[in-house]
């Protein structure tokens, strides 16, 4: 029997904010947490097993993407980038948001590498929400799309730009990962 969260569409919007979140680190996307609810009322068996292998498939390729995500995270082209800020906005030191320094030559072209890369990424989940034609998915991928993309990019232009500190950088991008993981609880 497949677990509620999975008929009401939980699963998808845990999937989508532990994505987004882990895409803007350009790192590892944790699994969903797991819920056991007694379902309301019984579905139908062979719907719930198309839904149910749907939705693995759909997690089977976010998992992948999560897998070169993480490489992204090790490569030590990228480390220039990564000695200054954490691979998950959530292992954001408090150290690192007192960083009065600003970006190098050696930092900025990491950082590039890691912005071209995880924004590849980003649209290529993007794709797999748009397409899975799950509602939800596809509601948080135009959403995404509308709203974390331009917050995100004007950040990666200012720190490149030499316009904010990392410290900056870093409280920023915890900020604005934090405000996407609500948007995906809503």
């Amino acid at each position: 029997m497949t677990p509620h969260f999975i008929r009401t569409g939980n699963c998808a919007r845990l999937l989508v904010a532990a994505l987004f979140i882990g895409t803007l680190a350009g790192c590892a996307v944790p699994p969903p947490a797991q819920t056991e609810e007694a379902p309301a009322s019984e579905p139908d068996p062979v719907v719930n097993e198309q839904e149910h292998r749907a939705l693995d498939a759909l997690s089977d390729r976010f998992e992948a993407v999560g897998v070169r995500m993480r490489a992204i995270c090790v490569s030590p082209e990228n480390r220039a980038y990564f000695n200054k800020t954490a691979c998950l906005p959530s292992g954001i030191t408090e150290e690192m948001t007192k960083d009065t320094s600003r970006i190098t030559k050696a930092q900025k072209r990491a950082a590039e590498q890691v912005f071209k890369a995880t924004h590849e990424l980003n649209e290529e989940t993007r794709d797999l929400m748009l397409k899975s034609g799950i509602p939800s998915y596809m509601d948080d991928a135009i959403e995404s799309r509308r709203t974390i993309d331009p917050a995100i990019k004007d950040l990666q232009n200012r720190l490149l730009s030499g316009k904010i500190t990392w410290g900056e950088y870093n409280r920023e991008r915890r900020e604005l990962a934090a405000r996407s993981a609500e948007s995906h609880h809503e």
